[in-house]
């Protein structure tokens, strides 16, 4: 899922999770909120590289995002597991006009 993030503009979806990062309201009730992501990259794809960039976010499986939103308890190698058992996207570029 991608959608343009407005500042003060609040989506169910964008509340639940955007591109598999978990947006959470940090704020108390009747306190301003904060929703924040990290973006976590690795080298590029050949397809990345090959339109100049130097780096590719990593896409976290589906499957892992419970344990990597709440990681308390879990071994730096089960983190790691989860870091490199990353979807592989494969992007498609268009040179604009």
């Amino acid at each position: 899922m991608y959608e343009l993030f407005r500042p003060g503009v609040r989506s169910e979806a964008r509340s639940r999770h955007a591109g598999g990062v978990s947006l959470e309201s940090l704020g108390e009730a009747g306190e301003p909120s904060l929703d924040s992501f990290a973006a976590i990259t690795d080298e590029p794809t050949p397809e990345v590289a090959a339109t100049g960039h130097q780096r590719t976010i990593i896409t976290i499986q589906e499957q892992y995002l419970s344990e990597w939103l709440s990681p308390r308890g879990l071994s730096k190698e089960r983190l790691e597991h989860i870091l490199s058992d990353k979807e592989l996207p494969y992007y498609v570029y268009q040179i604009a006009a």
